[in-house]
């Protein structure tokens, strides 16, 4: 199923896998924004769309997903983020196989 509007927070290999996914489930690349903390990937073009440098402010109450590899780095943006009021989401690739018994979380 399509995702409206998501913003993605990481711009590296890990999110352009993640456009992959969305784009598989039928989102347009136009609804998928990313965001970098590291200002110099602001403006690199990522699989179609130009990276934003991220401002916890400006997701609040939008849906996002983390795009970055580092857990504790994952964790202090999540954190971030759900203070903020934005709202997590899990993205699965609809060429995923999931064992049925696998329990996916926030």
């Amino acid at each position: 199923m399509p995702i409206d509007h998501i913003n993605l927070v990481g711009a590296g290999g890990h999110a352009a896998v993640v456009i992959d996914a969305l784009i598989a489930a039928g989102t347009q690349r136009s609804n998928i924004e990313v965001w970098s903390e590291d200002r110099s990937e602001t403006g690199i073009d990522l699989l179609g769309g130009a990276v934003r440098h991220l401002q916890l402010a400006l997701l609040a109450g939008r849906v996002f997903h983390i795009c970055i590899g580092n857990n504790g780095v994952r964790a202090r943006i999540y954190d971030d983020l759900v203070r903020t009021g934005a709202v997590p989401t899990t993205i699965i690739h609809s060429a995923a196989v999931v064992s049925r018994l696998s329990v996916v979380g926030e």
